[in-house]
């Protein structure tokens, strides 16, 4: 019976307006900004939603704007003008489509200036043909509508199909594809229809344009699948003529095919020459892969809730393993034995999918090899880094399994049964959409630092080039903030964001300019950034996360200020832009009055000693819960040395390491840049309880990349828990009625630091931008043991505003309230280990954080 298109019409427009409210259910509050906000979390932040949050939706927005750009005429086609750009324009052209077509949707919705409906509306069709695609797939075995429907809702809401789309992964947005390969294959295959090949083809090659993820797994299944569906016709026969009516059939895949094909040998030739060439190790790929406690556990936020499978689903596949094995024992000999293959090999090819998924770390003990093993089979996995994206085929075939065994039923068995599957099937969706409480991120349309360098740029007749900081290898998600800005602006960025960093770039790029993310800048540096025509530096002061540096963002925004080539030219919120000039200028210099600095190298000794394979004898670690980590190792003259990881910096006089002993000897404190010696320290040890000596940095010239620290001892024996890298005054020695004054900008730190000469120092937190969290902490510096008085200071407008303070260390405290913008308590240090606070933003307000005064008074009797 034909269906009229009135008929066709209204379905779609049920499905759609279906959708829509699904949608809508597991996206609040997402419709009440759906013009101005994305969703960035599937977990909540407390508090209204924030501005420009980074992520991966950050990330793909960038390659969404730039096919925008394509269509406006702003960006000339094929060239992404905005990342990894050296100077030369010619070099960034790269064919490629983009994340076509959901780019194309996100370009239409944008043209309006709101490129949050842009995205909403890119997501809003990919779960409408998702769950479209499914719906056909299911429908073409001609099960109940019930089990259809319960089929069709388990193959759309599995957790991972929503938290990818909402996370703003390629992958989430690809997954529509799957479901329309698999049903194009099915009618193609079992009804010899020329339209099923010709669907599955553009699904394959759009899945090719949208994720290499889900195009390689959908690779994989496809084989199977055409296998599974040619023996589950009626008589599966291989005769010529067969094998003429499939090929006529599949022409459209074939046709499509051949083009997935040679897009596949781009894409290799593409990754042949960058970081991902080797592929991935076993240990790399470990770290990202899910466990099996994640598949079942109902905690919302555990950290592998990718792959939960919903304990409604599992009651469906139990209920189809039940159905199924009754349909079994009814079947006729001869169906009987292909029915129980064709079943087994379909949960079968689930429980593999799902196997694979957990990656390396599924059993530990053959885990690695059975990767290495399947890395070389598939020569493509050596390239994946988490296993768990495999999961962007598992909805259709649990789905799959769902209603195979009730395929060409017209009804279930039982009367009431239709009523207990729609129910299960609501649960379902209610399981997934009550772990996604989303976090919105709002977005801005532009930044005046940004602005300020595209200004500056024009009025010297050249166009913007920049250099972030932090500067990072090229894979981190921290850069989706510059891409979000740059294009924004379309500042050409010298750096970016990609999975496949081309070879040059770690060294030419990242090891070279590595400096200025500690504010150290040399005229060679400068001039090799000029003669590139990057003449700006912008610096993200929110994005500043601890292992870029050994000291806060303070540190490296003070180098930048003072630096005589480095002119500021403007701030909006945390993102500072500055202009690199020819020559020295006293007035590019602003000088800051920041003497402390927050450090973040700390190595707990216990953990650095020789590696397994020297031919020193093993340290072995002891404890004592007076130690840093309650560990420590102990050194004599016969025994070993302990060796601080290397890490790149520059000379300053007050550089040091603070080495925490005690014991009695001499020590040898030997450094060595990269292939380098310096020349050796001799330090006397001479302390029967925990006590720290500091080791100076002896006199170097430049930035060294790889600076190391051996310790040895040349006579006596000591014990060694930890050792810091220090600059700044020393407070380990700091005396009764001493005080000090550390201000909010030497902390680690989210917000803004201001260099007005009413506020400087302060750190300004504003609620649209800053986090409800820990966020300003410090500053980790080793007080000796004994009574202090602790002052915090901050600004606000309103008393609730102020939040809570706690030591976080060296024992953690509870949250104290500061109460109008102060909080002063006594604090008794119980030894001279890294002292920390943490202080507790509410977002009620915006508030200024002067700073810490701490005052040492005498102990109690």
């Amino acid at each position: 019976m034909r269906v009229s298109l009135p008929g066709k019409f209204g379905r779609l427009t049920l499905l759609a307006g279906g959708c829509l409210l699904l949608l809508m259910w597991v996206s609040w509050p997402l419709p009440h900004y759906f013009a101005e906000g994305v969703i960035s979390s599937h977990r909540p932040e407390v508090g209204a939603p924030r501005s420009v949050i980074l992520g991966d939706h950050l990330q793909l927005m960038y390659h969404f704007e730039l096919m925008k750009g394509f269509l406006t005429g702003e960006t000339p086609w094929m060239y992404n003008l905005y990342e990894f750009n050296t100077g030369d324009d010619a070099s960034t052209y790269f064919p490629d489509f983009y994340y076509a077509p959901f780019s194309v949707i996100y370009a239409l919705g944008s043209m309006l200036g709101l490129p949050g409906l842009g995205w909403n509306m890119a997501s809003f069709l990919s779960v409408v043909f998702g769950i479209w695609g499914t719906w056909k797939l299911v429908r073409s075995y001609h099960a109940p509508l019930s089990i259809s429907i319960a089929a069709t809702l388990f193959g759309s809401f599995l957790p991972y199909r929503w938290v990818t789309l909402l996370h703003g992964s390629p992958t989430g947005f690809a997954m529509v594809y799957v479901p329309w390969i698999l049903y194009g294959l099915k009618i193609a295959i079992d009804q010899r229809k020329m339209r099923g090949g010709w669907i599955a083809g553009l699904a394959l090659l759009l899945s090719a344009w949208g994720d290499i993820h889900t195009f390689f797994f959908s690779g994989l299944l496809v084989p199977f699948w055409c296998l599974f569906v040619f023996f589950s016709q009626a008589q599966p026969r291989i005769t010529l003529s067969e094998m003429k009516d499939l090929a006529k059939s599949l022409s459209g895949f074939i046709v499509f095919g051949l083009l997935t094909v040679g897009q596949a040998l781009f894409i290799k030739a593409h990754l042949s020459d960058g970081s991902m060439s080797e592929g991935r190790t076993v240990e790399e790929v470990a770290l990202f892969s899910p466990n099996l406690a994640g598949l079942f556990d109902l905690n919302p936020d555990h950290p592998h809730n990718l792959v939960y499978l919903t304990y409604s689903g599992l009651l469906l596949l139990a209920f189809a393993v039940g159905m199924g094995i009754q349909r079994f024992r009814r079947q006729k000999d001869g169906p009987k034995l292909r029915f129980l293959l064709l079943g087994t090999s379909l949960f079968a090819a689930a429980g593999l999918i799902i196997i694979l998924s957990m990656g390396p770390s599924l059993i530990l003990e053959i885990g690695p090899k059975y990767w290495r093993l399947l890395c070389q089979v598939i020569p493509p996995y050596s390239m994946i880094r988490q296993p768990a994206k495999i999961f962007s085929i598992l909805p259709p075939v649990l789905a799959l399994c769902i209603v195979f065994p009730f395929a060409n039923r017209k009804k279930l068995p039982w009367k009431h049964l239709n009523l207990v599957i729609l129910l299960l099937s609501l649960c379902l969706v209610a399981e997934t959409a009550g772990r996604i409480k989303p976090t919105i991120s709002l977005l801005d349309n532009g930044n005046a630092a940004y602005a300020a360098i595209r200004s500056q740029a024009e009025a010297q007749g050249k166009e913007p080039r920049a250099l972030a900081i932090v500067l990072w290898p090229g894979d981190s998600h921290w850069s989706s903030l510059y891409q979000y800005y740059a294009i924004r602006h379309q500042i050409r960025m010298l750096n970016g964001y990609s999975p496949h960093v081309s070879e040059g770039y770690f060294d030419d790029v990242f090891m070279r300019y590595n400096p200025l993310n500690q504010g150290y800048a040399d005229d060679a540096l400068l001039d090799h950034l000029l003669a590139r025509d990057t003449q700006f530096l912008v610096l993200h002061e929110d994005a500043f996360p601890e292992k870029v540096s050994p000291f806060g963002v303070g540190q490296t925004l003070s180098g930048l200020l003072a630096h005589p080539r480095i002119r500021l030219l403007t701030r909006e919120n945390a993102i500072w832009s500055f202009e690199i000039l020819q020559t020295a200028s006293d007035d590019a210099i602003i000088t800051t009055d920041w003497p402390y600095a927050s450090p973040s190298m700390v190595w707990p000794l216990s953990y650095y000693g020789p590696k397994p394979d020297s031919e020193w004898p093993q340290l072995t670690q002891r404890q004592d819960p007076d130690a840093y980590q309650q560990q420590y190792v102990r050194l004599n003259a016969d025994t070993s040395f302990l060796r601080l990881a290397p890490y790149p910096t520059f000379y300053r006089e007050s550089l040091r390491i603070s080495l925490r002993y005690r014991g009695k000897g001499k020590l040898q404190a030997s450094f060595q840049a990269g292939e380098q010696a310096l020349a050796p320290l001799h330090i006397t040890l001479d302390a029967e309880e925990w006590t720290w000596t500091e080791i100076p940095f002896p006199a170097f010239e430049g930035f060294k990349n790889e600076l190391s620290l051996q310790l040895k001892l040349s006579q006596g024996e000591a014990d060694f828990d930890v050792a810091m890298m220090m600059e700044g005054p020393s407070v380990t020695d700091m005396k009764v009625g001493e005080e000090i004054f550390i201000p909010a900008a030497s902390f680690f730190h989210a917000g803004y630091s201001e260099i007005e000469e009413a506020y400087s120092g302060n750190v300004r937190m504003d609620p649209d931008r800053v986090p409800f969290d820990e966020v300003l902490y410090g500053p980790r510096l080793p007080f000796p043991a004994g009574r202090y008085h602790i002052i915090f200071r901050s600004m606000g407008t309103i008393n609730e505003a102020f939040g809570t303070l706690r030591v976080r260390k060296p024992i953690p405290g509870e949250p104290m309230t500061i109460k109008q913008g102060v909080l002063d308590f006594i604090y008794d240090h119980p030894s001279n280990l890294p002292f920390e606070l943490a202080y507790t933003y509410p977002r009620s307000d915006a508030i200024r954080i002067q700073g810490v005064e701490i005052i040492r008074l005498e102990d109690q009797e």
